[in-house]
């Protein structure tokens, strides 16, 4: 299975048409069937929506977690669940 993860500097949906290496990977983990888990687009979503910043996504102070669903079935479909903003 592939996972692809952005750098903090990539957290821009504008940039997401551009990202060959994305789609690279994206291409591999279909031609082969190895799964694909898309977290760049789905940070991207997330930080347009308003339900993630930048920094706590990158923040090491804090402790945080990263689900990945599904990636022991071969071919099968993988989800990111990212964790929810709470109010401080």
């Amino acid at each position: 299975m592939q996972v692809a993860f952005p750098f903090k500097w990539d957290i821009e949906t504008a940039k997401l048409p551009k990202m060959k290496r994305l789609a690279a990977h994206r291409t591999l983990a279909d031609t082969y069937g190895n799964g694909w888990g898309d977290a760049v687009t789905r940070i991207c979503r997330e930080v347009d929506a308003g339900r993630l910043t930048r920094e706590p996504v990158f923040d090491s102070a804090k402790a945080q977690e990263l689900k990945l669903e599904s990636i022991c079935v071969a071919g099968g479909k993988a989800t990111v669940s990212l964790p929810q903003r709470t109010a401080e």
